[in-house]
């Protein structure tokens, strides 16, 4: 082997060792690139599930404007059955969501945590007021509106 190289001219070695570090460098740059590739689809994977998260928590916002909304409307007109109907209907499409946004954050315990805490707070505080809201307002529209102003209003700010 050694007599190989010796029989090779400076040229020719001057040519095997350009060629070695160019096959090394290669291969370290397609390495380079793989990485960043995945590193990029980790990137997006991330984006995604952050903006799957985003959109799930503005429909559970949504959700609740709209319960308090059919609160009021209900105020208003006692006799108006749809808003009691759409209270009813964006109770369970709260549920729905907090359900998805478990789902979602699984893997983040401490959102997971105060997700747990509003869905308590919901169905153990809100829920029981918005039910003797309604409750009231079949039979003292004014008592429904003192106890609206002072007891779930104030709570629901919460």
């Amino acid at each position: 082997m050694s007599n190989l190289l010796e029989n090779l001219g400076i040229r020719r070695k001057l040519y095997g060792a350009f060629a070695g570090i160019t096959l090394l460098l290669g291969l370290v740059a397609a390495g380079s690139i793989y990485t960043l590739m995945r590193v990029d689809d980790g990137i997006r994977e991330t984006i995604l599930a952050t903006d799957d998260v985003s959109a799930t928590a503005e429909s559970l916002k949504l959700e609740l404007m709209s319960m308090s909304n059919a609160m009021r409307g209900s105020l208003i007109d006692p006799s108006n059955a749809a808003e009691r109907a759409e209270k009813k209907r964006m109770d369970t499409l709260f549920d729905q969501s907090i359900a998805v946004l478990r789902r979602q954050t699984q893997q983040y315990p401490a959102l997971a945590a105060r997700l747990t805490r509003l869905a308590d707070f919901d169905d153990q505080t809100l829920n029981p007021l918005e039910d003797r809201v309604l409750e009231l307002i079949n039979t003292d529209r004014t008592a429904a509106l003192a106890f609206y102003e002072q007891s779930y209003y104030p709570t629901r700010q919460q």
